[in-house]
């Protein structure tokens, strides 16, 4: 009975915004600048619970967005430039090597700028949303037209109107489209609706994002 006290009130910290603001940002300054790579740009993903690096070059798109994400949050939770930049430096790689420049959308995965996983999902397509939506909020420039960019990639091959959700994953010249049907990417794609509409006042977001909940709980 003891315990369950105690936890309980380890849990409730939680619910401090104090405690939780010191807690994130520790947590932040955990990755931070470590995941900055150097070498070919972007974020390092891959670490061991000591910090150590386990892989330079894996360029995975739901980490390099997570990352952006992250230090937005950062920012806006202590304006800092530090954390901004370090979200600014995300947005730029996503943009200049983690995109396809001549099909559109976003690669899979990278080794170091190779695209060692062509394939487009709409999963990860989710997570640069809500990063471009989340560092617009924290007043990045250069993510605001990554808001409309990726949503019209989304509504152009990903969206069946039909069904009222996203499909999975396309091939990278979008001719071919998986015939997997899961969960994660529609369920994801509400939250970054959600922060798109926050961060840019445009119905149309909301509106996708209300049509996506209710065909995903049926």
């Amino acid at each position: 009975m003891e315990g369950g006290t105690e936890d309980g009130a380890k849990i409730a910290e939680f619910f401090i915004s104090q405690f939780f603001k010191t807690h994130f940002l520790d947590t932040v300054n955990f990755y931070a600048p470590r995941c900055i790579d150097k070498v070919f740009g972007g974020y390092i993903n891959c670490f061991l619970d000591d910090g150590t690096i386990c892989d330079y070059e894996t360029k995975q798109l739901v980490g390099q967005a997570r990352f952006v994400f992250i230090f937005s949050v950062a920012s806006l939770l202590k304006p800092d430039q530090a954390y901004r930049k370090l979200a600014e430096h995300g947005i730029s790689f996503l943009q200049s090597h983690q995109r396809d420049h001549k099909h559109g959308g976003y690669y899979w995965k990278l080794k170091g700028r190779s695209v060692s996983n062509s394939a487009k999902r709409a999963y990860g397509h989710a997570f640069v949303l809500l990063a471009a939506a989340m560092a617009t909020k924290a007043g990045i420039s250069s993510a605001v037209p990554m808001i409309a960019d990726t949503f019209d990639i989304l509504e152009r091959y990903f969206w069946r109107e039909k069904e009222g959700l996203y499909l999975d994953e396309i091939s990278a010249d979008w001719s071919e489209i998986s015939p997997y049907r899961g969960q994660n990417a529609n369920m994801h794609l509400c939250e970054a609706m959600m922060t798109a509409y926050e961060a840019t006042g445009n119905k149309r977001y909301f509106e996708r994002l209300y049509k996506v909940y209710l065909n995903f709980h049926l």
